[in-house]
Formats: C-alpha cells, structure tokens, sequence
C-alpha cells in the first residue's frame, strides 16, 4: 500500500483495499508514514480521495508527530495542493493537531508561507495564539520571515500583538530587527506597544535603524495623543457625573422648598387658635425657614452656574476635537 501511495498507483490501491480495508496505518516503523501521509507528500489527490472513501485515522500521527494536514499545510497554494488540505478538513483531520514540537499545521503553513493554507485552516478554527515547545506563536514566525500577509491575516483574527517568546522578543522585536517597516507598522496600528522591554530591559529602539526609529518615535508620539485623549475622556466622565450629582441635589433642595413652603401654608391656617405665645414662635419658624429657603435657592443659582460652564467647556472641547486642534 505504501509504494502503491508513493507511485500513485490507484488500481493497486483500490485493490488493496478490496481484499483488506485496515492497511492505511503505520505496519513497520520504519516507514515513519502512512499510505495517506505518503499521498499527501506527494501532491495526489486521487491517491486522497481514494483513501478517504474508507475507515481510516485521519489524524494519524508520522515521524515527529506529523499529521497528514500538516504536511498539506506545506504544500504550496497551487490547485492540487489547496484541494487535499480542503479535502482533508472536510473529513475531519484536526486544525489544531499537535506534532512533536507542539506545532499546529498553521505553524507548517507559515514556514512554507503559504498564504492560502493560512486562510484556511484559521476557517476551519486552527487556533491563531497557540504556542510552541518554544512559546512562539504563529505571529512570532510570520513576523521573522518577513511574512506581511500572513501577519495581516492573524492580526484581524485576533492574533496577541504583545506576547513575548523564549527569546525574550515580541512580534515587533522581529520586525524592528529586520527593518520590516511595513509589519511594524501593521503592528503599531494592532496596538503594538513600542515602548515594550525584555527582561534585559531592551526595548525594540535597540534594534532599530534611521528609518525605524522615526517609525517607533511616531508610534510613541501617537501613543501620547492617544493617552491625552484618554485623560481628557476620563476628565469629561467626571464632569458628566458631577453634573447629574448636582442636578440630583438641586432636585432635592426644590423638593425640600416645596415640602417646607406646604408646612408653613398648613401652620398659617391654623394660626387662628394659636395663642399670642405660640403665634410668636411660629413667626420666628417661619423665618428661620424662609431664610433657609433663601440660602439654598443661592447655593442652587451658584450650581446652575457651575452646570452652564462645565457644558460651555465640554462644548468647546468637542468643537476643538472636530477642528483637530
């Protein structure tokens, strides 16, 4: 069965399979493959299609741990290579399978930069933050080869920007190390942080030439934009709250005025049988209230004020925002 796979031969493989249908497995170590490991290897997809019409492992592990969708991930995107890596999803070969190093295909399909196997497996949900042996994650590779695309396509899938490897570096360490402006710059929009540091406290300016600088210098100036914004929001939040305290005080103290301006209304009534003792003491209440009404109806003209100039301030910063000023 495994020379029939190797010579794509598929008579002999359909005959094999009549007279015994438990022949795609690992018969001699040796052989480090299975028959669909081999057909994959070499690109065939009749070889495949005709393995895969019977019960056999398709996740089956080779030498290193190797699935037969990892060694699809490798084969460069032509139309017969994008055939049995689709082929094989579609009966149900594992996208986040492991080999020996803990690599998923995904890592197979960025070492050969294969665009469209990236594209596919990450469909078919190949997890775009798994790690390595080596704690490098797919975006660690694809920004040391240089691999703008593909960094692309792992970034608008959520792909961790800021996560440190063994070697102590972050995606953007390799990007700055090659001089890759084009990925720096795709990282920083991602939220790169250009001021992150390794645990020798090197950050990615170490590594950077002329040019690069100037990328991560505008990178740390746009990042200070972005917290004077930040501070400015929190500062216009705080106002916001203060003005809904404020108008709950003041809904408070008109409450309280129209409770007490009832009281007294209800007392004036009964003054009639008040004795000239009791009628003087009421007199004194009465004032004391007014007095106490007069105090906060000054206190809330005082708030008010405060209201219109905390809405005049945020009005103007929201026209100088718009001006870009």
């Amino acid at each position: 069965m495994h020379c029939a796979c190797e010579h794509n031969s598929l008579d002999f493989i359909l005959c094999f399979f009549k007279y015994n249908d438990n022949l795609c497995v690992l018969t001699n170590p040796s052989l480090s493959w299975s028959p669909l490991h081999i057909a994959v290897n070499k690109n065939s997809i009749q070889a495949v299609s005709a393995l895969l019409k019977y019960k056999i492992n398709i996740n089956l592990q080779g030498k290193n741990g190797v699935t037969p969708l990892h060694l699809a991930a490798q084969i460069k995107s032509n139309s017969e290579g994008q055939s049995i890596l689709s082929l094989l999803i579609e009966n149900g070969a594992n996208p986040n399978s492991l080999d020996n190093d803990f690599e998923t295909p995904l890592f197979s399909a960025i070492h050969s930069n294969n665009v469209n196997a990236v594209k596919e497996l990450i469909k078919a949900g190949a997890d775009v933050n798994a790690s390595n042996k080596h704690k490098m994650l797919p975006i660690h590779y694809s920004c040391k080869y240089g691999c703008s695309d593909i960094v692309a396509i792992l970034l608008d899938n959520n792909a961790e920007v800021n996560i440190i490897d063994h070697n102590d570096l972050s995606p953007l360490h390799y990007a700055v190390a090659r001089q890759d402006k084009k990925i720096a710059e795709l990282l920083i929009r991602h939220g790169a942080d250009p001021l992150i540091r390794n645990s020798s406290g090197k950050s990615t300016f170490s590594l950077a030439n002329q040019e690069m600088i100037l990328v991560l210098r505008k990178a740390v100036s746009n990042l200070n934009i972005y917290k004077k914004r930040q501070d400015a929001l929190l500062e216009a939040e705080a106002k916001v709250k203060y003005i809904e305290e404020t108008m709950k005080n003041i809904e408070n103290q008109i409450k309280f005025e129209e409770e007490e301006e009832l009281f007294i209304e209800e007392e004036e009534e009964e003054a009639g049988e008040m004795t000239e003792d009791e009628r003087v003491r009421f007199e004194a209440f009465k004032q004391g209230v007014e007095i106490q009404i007069a105090e906060m109806q000054s206190d809330m003209v005082g708030q008010i004020k405060d209201l219109v100039k905390l809405i005049l301030d945020i009005r103007k910063d929201i026209n100088k925002k718009k001006r870009g000023t």
